[in-house]
């Protein structure tokens, strides 16, 4: 069985959301996951760090934050190449929208586990285009 390979990137937030990855990291250590984690440093770099770990092949990209923090890393899947990861997101965020609305917990550790216990779906994305402003 081949090792499931996960990519997370954290939005720091104040250094909010980092005090939580030692037990986001014994979780799916927990299930013999391989995870790797990486603090998004400057604008535009969540969406950078998302495309090269899709293209390096990870199984999931996570990502550890807010709405903004969830819309980067699915416009970095997106992007890659190579388009096979899926998306996961843990909230850590200030409303957390999507996160809410597909059930995932304000806990970090529950919502770790929940990502590690549940199966991809498919969403629709939309995507808007503007050219010029009147």
């Amino acid at each position: 069985m081949k090792r499931k390979t996960a990519y997370l990137i954290i939005n720091p937030r104040l250094g909010k959301n980092v005090a939580k990855l030692t037990d986001m990291i014994a979780v799916f250590s927990a299930a013999c996951w391989k995870i790797n984690t990486v603090l998004k440093e400057f604008v535009g770099h969540t969406t950078q760090l998302a495309r090269e770990a899709t293209e390096a092949g990870y199984d999931l990209v996570i990502g550890h934050g807010g709405d903004g923090t969830l819309n980067q890393v699915i416009n970095g899947v997106m992007a890659a190449k190579r388009r096979r990861s899926i998306v996961g997101v843990i909230p850590g965020g200030t409303a957390n929208v999507w996160a809410h609305e597909i059930g995932m917990s304000e806990d970090s550790v529950k919502s770790s586990l929940l990502l590690i216990n549940s199966k991809g779906r498919k969403v629709d994305l939309g995507h808007v285009e503007i050219n010029s402003l009147p």
